[in-house]
């Protein structure tokens, strides 16, 4: 039976009222249980047109030995570290064909990780090198000729926790600043260091007496997250000075900090959310634990509104995995979801990310022997599922753009608690629709425009609220003038 319906509007375009499509979700519960079908809507002269799935696969690449290890994506490029066998760093087309744009060889048996400029045609891969060098290259979409090659200091030798998952290097939007962090093995200390993202010059730097397990940077740059142990600590990039730190129990998470610097996040054996005020207080904001949980993968929006924490339960053979949604303004949990697996395999988390706004979250985590739920999924704030990826083995890592439209997953071939090797890279996205296109036939032209007019005339504020402010007003009508200019 029908429980629940949902209708969720996907912005397209600099407004974000209207839009050629709408996703719409419809709760089923029935004897297995309840779970969401999504469909994807169409509104045209002639009524709705339903178009399915919300989310599709856009491409896939078979990596035959290789296990991607490390992946990142933006609108329009996408990267994956391949390791294990065949080592190399490839680049993608984001919404391409699945065929690499070229290759990159690795060293040996390395170790290391991918990101990339959500702004800006520029990635970033950091790995240790045959002769036990940590170095960072920076790449374009254009060559696979390095911009530029940084080599940390000789004792820095590593990388740490490795088990955690590949958080290593982190770029602002606009790909200018670059934070990087490596390890001495031997004496156990970590070295960050901040690089000129058009040159690789070090604009600062700094040792630590722990290891650091990974990075994470705000939007502009200025801020950045250290995972040092089971301590997150936050720094202004500009002089690497401390503004706030505060733990969690257990080490092994990858912290992470919002898009504007506002908040951060930790998790372990429990899970801590901070968010500074406009005073520059920081406060705990969220706070909380379950028996026998691992609150590894914790996400925050951009705007540091919302906060996504995805958990496995360890203490039942890791097979049920707990997802929370939380309002970062009041401290509330406004959803919560369990899904409970079955078999010998373990569904360990492994990365989470949420959109700018908080309104879409994605997470992925090895899988259960019984296939309880996809590996990799994207809900909406409610926690209904809105997106999947049932990979064949057990993903590694994800990476979503800031918007939620495109989502790419790197995964082993087979579980990962199987032995083997071979793996696959698989993007996922909603159409890129365009926001003057108003009867969904992919172009904006005269039938659209009057359709507008209909709309404002008439004062139907679902169709014609360009700006989102609930009203239909002329900044609506000149809005949406300014879209039907830049065409489809």
């Amino acid at each position: 039976m029908f429980s629940t319906i949902a209708v969720m509007t996907l912005a397209a375009g600099t407004y974000g009222a209207i839009s050629p499509t709408q996703i719409r979700q419809i709760q089923h519960t029935d004897q297995t249980g309840t779970w969401v079908e999504t469909q994807r809507i169409a509104f045209g002269a002639h009524g709705e047109t339903i178009i399915e799935p919300a989310y599709s696969e856009l491409w896939h690449y078979d990596a035959a030995i290789a296990i991607p290890e490390s992946v990142a994506i933006n609108q329009d490029l996408a990267l994956a570290y391949e390791d294990l066998n065949d080592e190399r760093l490839q680049a993608f087309d984001a919404r391409g064909d699945g065929v690499p744009l070229y290759e990159v060889p690795l060293a040996t048996d390395p170790h290391g990780s991918v990101s990339i400029a959500d702004a800006a045609d520029l990635g970033a891969v950091l790995s240790t090198e045959d002769n036990g060098s940590v170095t960072v290259r920076a790449y374009t979409s254009a060559s696979d000729n390095e911009l530029w090659t940084y080599t940390f200091p000789d004792d820095v030798n590593g990388l740490a926790g490795q088990s955690s998952g590949r958080h290593w290097v982190g770029l602002s939007d606009d790909g200018a600043v670059i934070i990087a962090a490596g390890t001495d093995t031997i004496a156990r200390t970590s070295t960050v260091v901040v690089l000129d993202g058009a040159t690789g010059a070090v604009l600062q730097s700094e040792t630590y007496s722990e290891r650091v397990l990974g990075v994470d940077i705000s939007d502009d740059g200025s801020r950045a997250v250290l995972t040092v142990g089971d301590t997150a600590v936050v720094i202004q990039t500009s002089d690497m000075s401390e503004l706030h730190r505060f733990s969690v129990s257990g080490q092994g998470s990858w912290h992470r900090i919002s898009g504007n610097g506002k908040a951060a996040a930790a998790g372990g054996f429990n899970y801590a959310v901070w968010v500074e005020n406009d005073s520059g207080v920081w406060q705990r904001e969220v706070f909380g634990s379950a028996s026998g949980n691992w609150f590894g993968a914790p996400a925050i929006s951009g705007d540091a509104s919302h906060a996504f924490i995805a958990s496995h339960v360890y203490a039942n053979s890791y097979l049920d995995t707990t997802y929370r949604v939380f309002d970062l303004a009041t401290g509330d949990q406004l959803a919560f979801l369990e899904i409970n697996g079955a078999g010998s395999l373990q569904d360990s988390i492994k990365v989470a990310q949420a959109s700018d706004d908080g309104e879409v979250f994605a997470v992925c985590s090895w899988g259960t022997q019984d296939n309880a739920h996809p590996e990799v999924q994207v809900f909406d704030r409610e926690l209904n599922r809105i997106g999947e990826i049932d990979t064949v083995g057990s993903p590694f890592f994800l990476d979503m753009t800031p918007d939620g439209s495109l989502v790419i997953a790197g995964a082993k071939s087979v579980h990962a608690n199987t032995s083997g090797n071979g793996g696959d890279v698989i993007v996922i996205g909603t159409e890129a629709g365009c926001a003057a296109d108003l009867d969904g036939d992919g172009d904006a032209d005269a039938d659209d425009f009057f359709l507008y007019l209909d709309a404002f005339a008439t004062g139907d504020v679902g169709a014609c609220d360009v700006d989102a402010d609930d009203d239909c007003d002329a900044d609506d009508f000149f809005g949406y003038l300014d879209l039907f200019a830049q065409a489809c």
